[in-house]
């Protein structure tokens, strides 16, 4: 496995996105999967608490995706591990998405080569609060994750407090 980085057409990413859990949706190799497109109640539920998706849309519409989404890369394609929902409106809107890839298969070889929690960093304008290279665990030997939501105007203090529970 590499970890790869580089910028693609949003189309040439999965329309589903593994999970963790084999058990949680259709199975793909030892992931679960899930549409991108969050079901209506979820965006109907999110809409009313805090505009989310519409303050994202906007956001990505007027400045661009922010950070590199996550993605692995296995046999059965490239599918999204995080920030699906900045995938499912790349889709909508036809753009261009910065990929973190852990390329299982060697799909990617034409992408920058990283190696380094440092060089992963260096990607992210707003920096994740996972990025764990060396577990061996049931979604694999990398994950990255927790990036604030600066779409909502949370502060980095509010961030903390809503992911340190």
């Amino acid at each position: 496995m590499r970890i790869r980085f580089g910028t693609l057409p949003a189309s040439s990413l999965s329309d589903v996105a593994l999970v963790g859990n084999p058990a949680y949706g259709k199975a793909i190799g030892k992931w679960g999967s899930r549409p991108i497109k969050p079901p209506v109640e979820w965006v109907r539920k999110l809409e009313r608490r805090n505009e989310f998706y519409s303050k994202l849309e906007a956001s990505i519409l007027e400045e661009g995706i922010r950070n590199p989404l996550f993605c692995n890369s296995i046999e059965q394609g490239t599918f999204c591990r995080v920030g699906t929902s900045r995938l499912w409106l790349a889709k909508k809107h036809k753009l261009d998405v910065k990929c973190i890839i852990a390329d299982y298969v060697d799909r990617w070889t034409d992408l920058e080569l990283l190696e380094t929690e440092e060089e992963i960093r260096s990607k992210f304008q707003d920096q994740p609060h996972i990025v764990d290279l060396e577990t061996e665990n049931k979604i694999g030997h990398v994950w990255i994750g927790g990036l604030p939501h600066y779409h909502l105007d949370e502060s980095p203090e509010e961030y903390e407090a809503r992911n340190d529970k």
